[in-house]
């Protein structure tokens, strides 16, 4: 389901008609339109986040694979809350395992190279 879809769906349940809802956040009715058709794509973070705390929604239920999460309140009125279990995948950890080891034989690779240079650095001196 996209954007507009959503933000349709929530005005809807809400009971906010498009005029009211489009006017709370600083836009014109037919832009509003624009975005609930998905006819337009462009939406701004500013415009995003006035959104989210209109109908107090985290910004996650406009991402894709994301259901509805109600933020500040401990009772979900009038929508299904639910939280998401998302477990990262086995090669994805794998990746990061390695990237994280390889960035540790660097660490340790600079501080070999640091140590040469200060014993270079006192034989210098010495001369």
């Amino acid at each position: 389901m996209d954007i507009g879809t959503k933000i349709k769906r929530l005005r809807e349940n809400k009971n906010i008609s498009q005029a009211v809802l489009a006017t709370q956040l600083g836009i014109a009715q037919n832009t509003l339109g624009l975005i609930e058709s998905g006819d337009t794509k462009k939406i701004d973070f500013l415009l995003m986040d006035k959104i989210c705390k209109i109908f107090e929604v985290d910004f996650n239920y406009f991402i894709d694979e994301v259901k509805y999460k109600q933020i500040n309140k401990p009772i979900a009125t009038g929508y299904l809350a639910e939280t998401l279990n998302i477990k990262p995948s086995e090669k994805l950890i794998e990746q990061f395992n390695h990237i994280i080891n390889e960035k540790t034989l660097l660490i340790v690779e600079l501080k070999n190279i640091i140590e040469h240079q200060k014993e270079l650095l006192i034989k210098f001196e010495a001369i």
